[in-house]
């Protein structure tokens, strides 16, 4: 792609809308817009040939696009810097409700900066996604990116029996993954108190370590999760947390659970910022 010269002082980046383009969209440093994103900004905000709207190509990705006088043309003006959100990326593993409750989990989980959600399938799991419902989830979630101006759109995968969800964790008992089970255990601690005491580790590690950390959150399905799956997910390394005395909806839980690891990963993305990128001395 050729770099033009550009001052980004010609625009506000916040304020300009976002556009996920998929690969086979790009040639050199033009891009052929789909019928719909055409639609959307030129008819709905109105957006007119030579104005700016900022392309995701990819997770940290991110170009300055002009909109090009020809139908369904623009082309890349300049790349962006795109510091990630959260140092840390954070995958959600959910047993979808049944309904359509959990399009908007994809939604807001999305808007809160999930990097990867994998529905899995429980016991008390009633709702069998088809591949039409998985291909709504992930438009959700694109469309979501791009109206929180996210970085990028969060894999969506396959639903996954929590056998096999949780096979793979067995063997990966290492530091700086933390992997917490959502349970109505009382006796369980607060998530919330679980993620304060992991900052200080998370912000000890170096620049090059911090880079293998990632918190994984489950949820389990409406009615809770059975005893024996329970004991399954602590043993292949889950620790058991709770998120209060109330008892919370499959929909609702996921969002709860995932703002207050929002809040530490945006506390934690500040420090190690400020520690790994010291501000220059006078």
């Amino acid at each position: 792609m050729a770099l033009l010269s550009h001052s980004l002082k010609e625009f506000t980046l916040p304020q300009l809308p976002r556009l996920v383009i998929a690969p086979e969209q790009i040639t050199g440093d033009q891009v052929t817009l789909t019928p719909p994103q055409w639609h959307y900004l030129k008819q709905v905000l109105r957006l007119k040939g030579g104005e700016s709207f900022i392309s995701l190509i990819s997770p940290g990705q991110q170009w300055l696009t002009q909109l090009g006088p020809k139908v369904h043309s623009a082309r890349f003006l300049q790349a962006l810097a795109a510091p990630r959100e959260w140092s840390i990326p954070v995958t959600l593993i959910a047993a979808p409700p049944k309904g359509n409750y959990f399009d908007e989990v994809v939604r807001m989980a999305t808007e809160l900066g999930v990097a990867q959600i994998i529905p899995v399938q429980t016991q008390r799991t009633v709702l069998k996604p088809s591949a039409q419902r998985l291909d709504r989830w992930r438009r959700i979630a694109q469309e979501a990116t791009e109206q929180s101006h996210g970085q990028g759109v969060p894999e969506i995968t396959e639903v996954i029996p929590l056998a096999d969800v949780i096979h793979p964790q067995i063997s990966v008992n290492t530091l700086g993954q933390y992997r917490y089970l959502c349970s109505l255990n009382p006796q369980a601690p607060l998530l919330w108190n679980q993620l304060l005491g992991i900052a200080p580790e998370i912000l000890s590690l170096t620049a090059s370590t911090l880079d293998q950390v990632r918190i994984t959150v489950m949820i389990g399905p409406e009615g809770g999760w059975t005893p024996s799956e329970e004991h399954s997910c602590i043993t292949a390394g889950f620790h058991a947390v709770s998120l209060g005395r109330r008892v919370l909806r499959a929909a609702t839980a996921p969002i709860v659970a995932l703002s207050l690891v929002a809040a530490v990963c945006y506390e934690v993305s500040a420090l190690s910022v400020s520690a790994y990128c010291p501000a220059p001395s006078a």
